[in-house]
């Protein structure tokens, strides 16, 4: 990804303020395309064309990102194109994200990860 990018998607999940409207165009398109991945998804989990493993995935990198204010604004933003059902679930999930809080940064789960290394990895 390029880093320009990069920088728009993070400082748009931490909802900051300072993004321009190109910006927040931008990141709007990224969130609205991870939706409409996801979306996807779920549709073709449900006619058997995605196992178990692809779909718990999908649904785990989504309650991540949701746990991000600027993630679940992209979301009303987002939602008029998706069908009830869909809106319905983003909303339920979106709910049980805000109650566990913001995750670390990207960077600060880097910091703690090498942190977990130099104390001994995986066990």
């Amino acid at each position: 990804m390029d880093a320009e990018l990069a920088s728009v998607f993070t400082r748009g999940l931490e909802a900051k303020a300072d993004l321009t409207e190109v910006e927040l165009i931008q990141f709007h398109a990224m969130a609205r395309d991870w939706l409409s991945f996801h979306s996807e998804c779920l549709w073709l989990s449900a006619r058997g064309m995605l196992d178990e493993d692809g779909h718990m995935q999908a649904n785990g990198s989504l309650r991540v990102l949701l746990r991000f204010p600027g993630f679940r604004a992209a979301w009303r933003l987002s939602r008029i194109p998706f069908s009830k059902a869909y809106g319905a679930f983003i909303d339920a999930e979106s709910r049980a994200a805000i109650a566990q809080g913001q995750p670390l940064s990207y960077l600060e789960s880097w910091k703690a990860a090498l942190a977990a290394e130099e104390n001994g990895g995986i066990r």
